[in-house]
């Protein structure tokens, strides 16, 4: 629906519309944040300076790929998810407002797990990739960041109404994981990158 309408899609994001929103933008922020991954890794493959380390930064650089692909996807799937849950609740149907809750959750809830993905691979990106793009690579990962935290929030929103209080704790302890991982990632990428500045 977005993919090639990005004018578009910030003129949306911006107006009294109940969507695109919150969720849909940490989509998007993460996607920024991943390409200025690929951008670290596609300045490092074919040059003979990094050739020992150029196998492996085609491999990290084919799951950065893949992982903005999905992200792309779900810059529509929240959409989707919203609208599908917004007319749940106005059908005051309790099965399908469940139903749709959960379908709003695993959204951006695949926003979060994917940016820990990109965030992972960043520690290898600035030890191996080229240094020239340390500034590049650090703001990749501030975007990622962004888009996990952003995500997040949008998650627990929805938690709230979330009756399946198994699969609710189940949920908020992977979070609580997660954020944990992202922050300390996030702090030793840029204390290392703020060093080489």
């Amino acid at each position: 629906m977005y993919k090639e309408k990005f004018s578009e899609y910030l003129e949306d994001l911006a107006e009294k519309l109940p969507a695109p929103g919150g969720g849909s933008a940490s989509g998007l922020v993460a996607c920024l944040g991943i390409a200025l991954l690929e951008m670290s890794c596609n300045f490092t493959v074919g040059k003979p300076k990094y050739k020992e380390v150029e196998a492996e930064i085609k491999e990290i650089l084919e799951k950065l790929v893949s992982l903005r692909g999905r992200l792309e996807e779900l810059i529509d799937e929240d959409v989707f998810s919203y609208q599908e849950l917004s007319l749940a609740y106005r059908l005051k149907e309790k099965e399908k407002i469940q139903s749709a809750l959960k379908k709003a959750i695993e959204v951006p809830l695949k926003i979060c797990g994917f940016s820990l993905e990109g965030l992972r691979l960043s520690k290898i990106i600035l030890e191996k990739a080229n240094p020239n793009l340390i500034t590049d690579t650090g703001g990749g990962v501030l975007f990622l960041t962004a888009g996990f935290n952003s995500a997040e929030l949008n998650v627990r929103i929805n938690l709230k109404n979330l009756k399946d209080r198994e699969l609710l704790k189940k949920i908020q302890q992977s979070l609580k994981e997660q954020s944990e991982e992202v922050k300390e990632i996030k702090e030793k990428i840029l204390k290392k990158v703020y060093c080489r500045l």
